[in-house]
Parts: structure tokens; sequence; C-alpha cells
């Protein structure tokens, strides 16, 4: 079963990849306005892709872990009813 810690670290992991997923989509963004003269445009198509990348990522995670935890609990239910 996920514990307080792990399910913490699991959190912080997700928060902090969705951050650096929008951080990296900006900059780039920014390199794109810099390189090409074009101002909003490249910021806008780096917040769009970063938000796309970064939802896509959580559903993914959030996924993955709860279907662990739903694995998880029904060893601990199996094992209850043995007892």
């Amino acid at each position: 079963m996920l514990g307080g810690k792990e399910t913490a670290y699991n959190i912080l992991s997700i928060g902090l990849a969705s951050g650096l997923c929008l951080a990296i989509s900006l900059y780039i963004g920014s390199e794109v306005d810099l390189r090409f003269k074009t101002t909003p445009y490249g910021v806008f198509g780096g917040i769009i892709l970063g938000l796309a990348s970064s939802i896509t990522y959580m559903i993914r995670e959030i996924h993955f872990n709860l279907k662990r935890f739903e694995d998880d609990s029904g060893k601990d239910e199996k094992a209850l009813k043995r007892k």
C-alpha cells in the first residue's frame, strides 16, 4: 500500500515535472521570439505546448498511481480475509 512518504514524493514529483515542462516550453518560446522576431507568438505557443505536455504527464502519472493503489488495496483485502 502507498505510504505517507511515498505518496508525498509522487505528488511532489508530478508537480515538479509539470512545472519543468511549462518552464522549458516557455524558455523555448521566448528564444523563438528573439530569433525570429515574432514577439508574442512564441511565448504563447510555448505556454500552450507546456500546458498540454504538463496536463498529459499529470493524467498519465495519476492514472498509473491510482492503478497501483488499487492493486495494492486488493492484496491487503485478500490478506485480511485469510486471517
